[in-house]
């Protein structure tokens, strides 16, 4: 039986990826063009799955390879839609950041960068509103500030690894 270790998926979608990829520049297929986000994709997955090895538990690589995971899904809507929507979706970015905070934040078990996470999906969410619905919006922006200055002062923040003692 065949053993698959830890990066063997990763690779096998790379290479697989390849001869889609030369029938559409040879000019035998079309549209496969669209599945570039498929990259970044996997790049994450494969930070991520370095960072949740037991010897590394780096926190960091998580936050960067969940970030690129979800904007390649992202790339993926873009691209079945319209690249257009850009104009009005940027906040996504901002959401997505969010989210990757928020997952890095279970790795590092610390809840100032959770909070921080739910803070900037928060801030992504008001600016949606702000840009996408109406600029009338804008004041929700003030209310999401306050709303985060009463969690962080209120909420028991455990800083990492090492607990600071207050």
């Amino acid at each position: 039986m065949i053993r698959f270790k830890q990066f063997d998926i990763v690779a096998i979608v790379l290479i697989s990826c390849t001869p889609l990829l030369l029938l559409e520049t040879f000019g035998v297929t079309k549209g496969m063009y669209k599945i570039w986000p498929i990259f970044p994709f996997v790049f994450g997955l494969g930070s991520v799955l370095v960072a949740l090895r037991p010897e590394n538990r780096f926190p960091l690589m998580t936050g960067i390879g969940s970030f690129l995971i979800l904007c390649s899904l992202f790339f993926f809507y873009l691209n079945l839609t319209s690249w257009s929507e850009l104009a009005t979706l940027w906040p996504v970015f901002v959401i997505l950041l969010g989210l990757s905070l928020i997952i890095s934040s279970y790795i590092n078990k610390s809840n100032i960068v959770r909070v921080s996470g739910i803070g900037t999906s928060l801030l992504g969410i008001s600016f949606t509103f702000i840009f996408t619905i109406s600029y009338s919006f804008w004041p929700l922006s003030i209310a999401l500030a306050g709303i985060l200055i009463l969690i962080i002062n209120h909420y028991p923040i455990k800083r990492g690894r090492k607990e600071e003692n207050q």
